[in-house]
């Protein structure tokens, strides 16, 4: 499982729209909104889906770009022996 802290930046007039479609997904918890309207979530997923779920995210309407600010993948590396 990888748990990865991230950064939604939407247009201004899209945010609560963008935030209402984030909201169905039950592999996101919102932490809240920034001073410059950005969107912060973290994200748990499969490590194998992780790349796809955040270029879906980056894909909806609104959304100008997602930000990765961490990503933890430690217990899977340590399950396959690289760590």
């Amino acid at each position: 499982m990888a748990i990865t802290g991230f950064a939604v930046m939407t247009m201004p007039e899209q945010g609560p729209a963008v935030q209402a479609k984030l909201a169905q997904a039950k592999d996101l918890t919102f932490y809240g909104q920034g001073p410059d309207g950005s969107l912060v979530y973290v994200l748990e997923a499969p490590s194998g889906a992780l790349e796809t779920r955040l270029q879906a995210i980056a894909d909806l309407e609104g959304v100008l770009t997602v930000l990765p600010a961490s990503v933890n993948i430690e217990d899977e590396l340590e399950a396959k022996g690289l760590l």
